[in-house]
Formats: structure tokens, sequence, C-alpha cells
């Protein structure tokens, strides 16, 4: 077993622990408590579910996946 090297700042995790199966080009965020994610074009917006909780409907989702963008763009 390989052994893994701790992040070097806090909050971060070393780069063998993306190699072993794990996608850095995108990143799945779940939306806050009492709300969904909704489709808007090739973007998302935050709703907040109705009194009754979250119910699937077109465009909605708990969870929405962002491209990770890895460098700063002048």
């Amino acid at each position: 077993m390989a052994k893994i090297k701790p992040a070097r700042k806090k909050g971060t995790m070393p780069k063998s622990v993306y190699k072993k199966g794990g996608s850095t080009s995108t990143k799945s965020v779940k939306a806050p408590a009492g709300f969904h994610w909704m489709k808007n074009g090739s973007s998302f917006k935050l709703m907040k579910n109705p009194k009754g909780g979250f119910a699937k409907h077109p465009g909605a989702s708990l969870s929405a996946k962002f491209k990770i963008q890895k460098v700063h763009k002048k």
C-alpha cells in the first residue's frame, strides 16, 4: 500500500489522493439545507424548497457538478 503524504496547507488534500480515482475536473456540490439547485442554461441558481420539501422537477437537483478552474485567467 502506498503511503499518503500529509497536506502542506490546512484544508488541502495531497495530490496522491486525487490520483486514486478521484476526478479533479469537476466537483459535486450539495445545495444548502432547505434549498435545491436549478439548472439555468449552462449555469445554476439556488431555489428555496417548498413547505412540503424537495420534489424532483425539470432542472432541479440536490447536488450540482461544477467544472474546476485550475489557473487564474488574466
